[in-house]
């Protein structure tokens, strides 16, 4: 929670406290002199250090007032500060962190608040796990289904680039390239010009490597998630040897259900293409660890031209796509970007117990 809120909090209450113990210590002494039948001015007659008793009286009232609101407001302080930092991480996805709220205080109104947000947690929490299991099973019955038909239709085709417009692409570069090194040709415009056609052949050489990898991308069939994700990124280094690939995954992952390990996987794969086909870099990474039993970490990372992050929902299919399937396990997405700093991939998925629910 924002400290210059609570800070407000505190000395508003205060501030509050001391003007009620002011009424109060005013309606006292006005109630006084009327039983009394008392004049103010033979009360403030008595003095002490040449300053009336009753102006000592309410001073010494309105400070403790100040006090009291102060240790009060403090109090609260702590309260509202746990509710916000709760609400902030279930906002990112935590959705196991709980409050702890004392019995005593489960009846006031923050104490609610707070068995409330534990409810809203434990629902959603379960809803994630639905989701995921949902997953799972969508995960499974196209496993079942008949795909024989698409993938060999998808390794056809890649093929076919590859052997005429990948093959072609070649012997233009290398033409180009001949020609550039040819004495006859010169240093005017036409020498720049086959320049320029080497350039983009190059180019197109580049991206047709990434769309040979979309068209036939590696499977989890009888793999771990680890060992699909590592064949994947050591074809990406032979396929792509200008970009120095580094990779980090988590020696030991929890048992995770089919449908998250393909998304886990497909998030990898659209992760490196969109690094390969957009970012113009020359080195990227890949990290997968487990948070604290309870969360999934994937990080892709590349040194490359970067983006403006407004720009995502407009430009980009990959980063949506991201984001969707993201969406279907309960995760989270952030993309973390700036022209020429690079671009950031963090996804987040919770791991949710399905047992008994």
């Amino acid at each position: 929670m924002n400290d210059r809120s609570t800070a407000s909090i505190r000395w508003k209450l205060s501030a509050l406290c001391s003007v009620l113990a002011l009424v109060v210590f005013i309606l006292t002494t006005a109630t006084f002199l009327i039983i009394f039948d008392l004049t103010l001015r033979v009360i403030l007659l008595v003095e002490w250090l040449n300053i009336p008793v009753m102006l000592w009286i309410g001073f010494f009232v309105v400070m403790l007032g100040a006090f009291v609101g102060h240790s009060i407001a403090r109090k609260m302080k702590v309260r509202l500060e746990e509710l916000g930092d709760a609400v902030y991480k279930f906002g990112r996805g935590r959705y196991g962190h709980r409050l702890q709220i004392d019995v005593n205080r489960r009846q006031d109104e923050i104490g609610l608040i707070g068995l409330h947000l534990n409810e809203m947690a434990e629902q959603i929490e379960r809803q994630v796990a639905s989701l995921q299991k949902l997953s799972a099973e969508k995960a499974e019955l196209l496993e079942r289904s008949n795909r024989t038909v698409v993938l060999e239709e998808r390794q056809r085709i890649a093929r076919d680039l590859h052997d005429a417009v990948s093959q072609q692409l070649f012997a233009i570069s290398m033409m180009t390239a001949a020609i550039l090194e040819s004495d006859e040709l010169g240093e005017g415009k036409l020498r720049k010009r086959i320049a320029a056609v080497e350039n983009l052949a190059e180019t197109a050489q580049s991206e047709m490597r990434a769309l040979l990898m979309q068209l036939r991308p590696p499977t989890l069939a009888g793999k771990s998630l680890n060992e699909a994700i590592e064949q994947f990124l050591l074809e990406c280094v032979e396929k792509q040897q200008q970009i120095k690939l580094r990779w980090e995954l988590a020696d030991h992952l929890p048992e995770l259900s089919k449908g998250i390990e393909d998304h886990l996987f497909r998030m990898v794969q659209e992760g490196m293409s969109n690094v390969l086909r957009h970012s113009q870099a020359t080195s990227a990474s890949v990290k997968l660890r487990v948070v604290d039993s309870r969360m999934l970490h994937l990080r892709v990372t590349d040194n490359g031209i970067g983006f403006e992050t407004g720009d995502v929902k407009d430009t980009s299919y990959g980063l949506k796509t991201l984001q969707e399937r993201a969406n279907e396990i309960g995760g989270v997405v952030d993309f973390v970007s700036a022209p020429g700093k690079g671009t950031q991939v963090d996804v987040k998925v919770p791991i949710v117990s399905t047992e008994g629910r």
